[in-house]
């Protein structure tokens, strides 16, 4: 009788593990805004549904229901089954929407969608605070007011360009429009990442030392707040610019 029993359970068995067999699945885990503004986006691969060759992402768009403008990042490595990916300039003004998904090549799945709004950079604080549209170079100096602001885009940098009261030309060039954040001044004409290019012209060429912190923040779209303390440079005698301005681009 204990024969027959045991022959009965068997198959039994067998049948539920064909019932807990998983499909592909993925999870979208959280999307945090970081202090500089980008998105930080965390997923996890909950199953690979026993296919080879899965990849995993994140898909983001302006519209909750998915279209061709949403954009992809792709072919994220898994680290214990999960993944991450930071999105960076992304417009203040719109809302978001963000969701992991997994795929190889015959099937395609997505998590669940995250929104957020306002997204924007912690605000930067300058350790001084000129006043708005003003320089000062120092060393007995007057503070000046700047006669001209505006910004382009040029095929090396976006640049601002602005004149104070003693007829001062200045340039700051920075690799693309900035976001808030704290950029670092170099010699070389080309900045890079977090850098920035700070030049003074009164008819000959007077370049800001590197290494000196110039203090941005964007106020809103296509509007920024520029600081700049104390940064050392060479005039005749040994200068130290601090300015304040705003620019629209």
């Amino acid at each position: 009788m204990k024969k027959t029993i045991y022959l009965l359970l068997i198959p039994v068995f067998l049948g539920n593990c064909k019932k807990e067999s998983k499909s592909l699945e993925v999870s979208t885990v959280s999307a945090t805004v970081q202090d500089d503004g980008s998105v930080l986006l965390r997923g996890r691969l909950n199953s690979d549904g026993g296919l080879s060759g899965v990849g995993v992402g994140f898909g983001y768009g302006t519209s909750i229901v998915p279209t061709d403008s949403e954009t992809f990042i792709k072919d994220l490595k898994l680290t214990d089954k999960s993944f991450t990916a930071t999105v960076n300039n992304l417009n203040e003004s719109k809302k978001y929407y963000f969701r992991a998904f997994a795929g190889n090549g015959s099937q395609l799945v997505f998590g669940k969608i995250i929104e957020l709004e306002n997204i924007k950079a912690k605000p930067v604080i300058a350790p001084c605070t000129p006043e708005l549209n003003t320089v000062n170079h120092g060393d007995g100096n007057p503070t000046a007011p700047l006669l001209r602001i505006s910004a382009n885009t040029s095929p090396i940098a976006w640049t601002t360009h602005f004149t104070d009261g003693n007829g001062y030309n200045y340039k700051i060039s920075f690799e693309k429009k900035p976001s808030t954040g704290i950029y670092t001044t170099i010699k070389d004409f080309i900045p890079k990442g977090t850098q920035v290019y700070v030049l003074i012209n009164d008819g000959s060429d007077h370049i800001v030392e590197k290494d000196y912190k110039v203090y941005v923040n964007k106020i809103a779209t296509n509007k920024w707040d520029i600081t700049i303390c104390e940064a050392p440079f060479f005039m005749f005698f040994d200068c130290k610019l601090t300015i304040r301005f705003q620019v629209v681009n």
